[in-house]
């Protein structure tokens, strides 16, 4: 289990986010630390989704505070955009282009050079079980497939913060995308299915809460 450090990765305090009489998010608080995971729980509209999407700069909040490592939503946005990897529960890339260009174009985004992208995006393939669909349209793959690229562009630029809501969606069984890595990144993991057994390592190694109505039960 890694060592906490004294810095918390992700800091939420008094979020609160509504929708005309709809109260979304109702005052949360969360301190995540480095080495951290958190996995959310709850019913469909119990906030979840709403929560991710404020912390990724999607959302304005109404009220309260999100912080990336002491770095503030509001004040830093562009440099908290940086250090965050999120993979929305809609997959989402382009379908015109490979596996491979798909990768690049993201570590480009991420002004990162040509040598590091390339070999960050082999490694994601790699261990996305990808390799042989380097080449393959995006559009063309299944949907599994689709599932775990999308992740993969989540980590090119290697985020110190990982989110990704409905991590479990789309990834079989075997378990070697979930329990291989997605223990590693500190991060908030929203679902709505609870804890299929591919998964269990995951939750079992980080923070568990069940969220509705807004609020942490």
């Amino acid at each position: 289990m890694p060592v906490k450090s004294t810095e918390y990765a992700l800091s939420i305090s008094g979020l609160t986010k509504t929708y005309g009489d709809v109260i979304a998010v109702n005052d949360l608080s969360i301190d995540i630390y480095q080495g951290e995971t958190l996995g959310f729980f709850g019913p469909n509209g119990a906030g979840k989704t709403t929560t991710v999407n404020v912390i990724c700069g999607l959302l304005a909040a109404d009220a309260g505070e999100v912080s990336i490592h002491c770095k503030s939503l509001v004040d830093d946005y562009h440099q908290c955009k940086r250090l965050l990897g999120f993979c929305p529960q809609e997959v989402v890339f382009w379908e015109a282009l490979t596996c491979m260009e798909q990768l690049t174009s993201v570590g480009r985004f991420y002004d990162l050079d040509n040598k590091t992208t390339r070999a960050r995006a082999n490694k994601l393939l790699e261990v996305m079980r990808l390799v042989d669909q380097r080449n393959r349209l995006g559009g063309t793959l299944a949907g599994g497939m689709k599932r775990r690229l999308n992740i993969a562009l989540a980590l090119v630029h290697e985020p110190l913060v990982l989110i990704l809501d409905e991590p479990q969606a789309g990834l079989d069984s075997r378990g070697e995308v979930a329990g291989g890595l997605l223990t590693r990144p500190p991060g908030v993991y929203p679902s709505e299915r609870g804890c299929p057994a591919h998964c269990k390592n995951l939750w079992r190694s980080g923070k568990r809460q069940v969220h509705d109505g807004g609020r942490i039960l």
